[in-house]
């Protein structure tokens, strides 16, 4: 199939990143969420040049950079260059999700048993000045254009905030976990993430299925117990009632 750029695609078929996906298409009543709106997606620095002119015909005319200073300065968006797309870089914790070390210690506080996952998360949670940032920063982008956001695999950080935004626009608790869930196919499926995953041992194996099984119910009942999206979004991050409804509008 061409790779139209019209269409409506879950997951864009892009050469230089493997889990940027759409969050049109979610069922709200009689509705569904709006394709075209919101792509959430991970490394963006290996980009090919069809990859970004792809995105551009797509829609995409702002992207949000969720990493760390550290992770931007390493590996910058391919699609900065661009003089008529805007780019904005909020970080959400300064974690350097990119270098292998990092990576690897925090695999070895999770697989001992005393560092629990889930407190990234929380993190980020509590992170509500980062969280403001972004929120109020796509309220004030045009309405009929595409925002993509984005961090290192796509998964946890972009994870939350596709998460707040589904739950925002009354998407159900199934698909919202569903979508979480699906970065781990499209990671770990790919050349890349299959090959790191076949060198890993057994444990490691086992917690990416607890992760996958269990992490996405974790983000959405956590926002549940804050009060759900909007009352988050308004009474801990400061984001007025009327940027998140312009927010919730881009999505319906």
């Amino acid at each position: 199939m061409a790779k139209a750029a019209e269409l409506n695609w879950q997951r864009l078929p892009l050469e230089g990143a493997c889990n940027v996906r759409d969050l049109g298409g979610y069922p709200v009543g009689i509705r569904q969420t709006k394709w075209h709106a919101f792509l959430r997606g991970d490394n963006l620095s290996h980009l090919t040049e069809d990859d970004e002119q792809f995105l551009y015909d797509y829609g995409v005319r702002t992207v949000i950079d969720l990493r760390s200073d550290e992770e931007v300065k390493r590996e910058p968006d391919q699609l900065v260059t661009r003089p008529d797309l805007s780019f904005i870089h909020v970080a959400l914790g300064q974690t350097d999700y990119s270098d292998t070390e990092v990576l690897n210690e925090l695999q070895k506080k999770v697989l001992s048993q005393g560092f629990k996952i889930e407190s990234v998360y929380d993190d980020i949670f509590d992170n509500t000045k980062a969280l403001r940032a972004i929120f109020r920063s796509i309220a004030m982008e045009p309405e009929d254009t595409a925002i993509l956001f984005h961090c290192n695999a796509g998964k946890d950080r972009s994870g939350i905030i596709a998460m707040l935004l589904l739950m925002l626009a009354g998407v159900s608790r199934e698909d919202c976990i569903g979508n979480y869930i699906l970065s781990y196919s499209n990671i770990y499926e790919s050349k890349e993430g299959k090959a790191e995953l076949d060198r890993a041992p057994e444990e490691v194996h086992e917690l990416v299925y607890l992760m996958q099984n269990t992490l996405g119910g974790y983000i959405y009942d956590t926002i549940e117990a804050l009060g759900g999206a909007r009352t988050f979004l308004e009474e801990k991050c400061n984001v007025s009632d009327k940027e998140v409804g312009r927010v919730k509008q881009r999505l319906l």
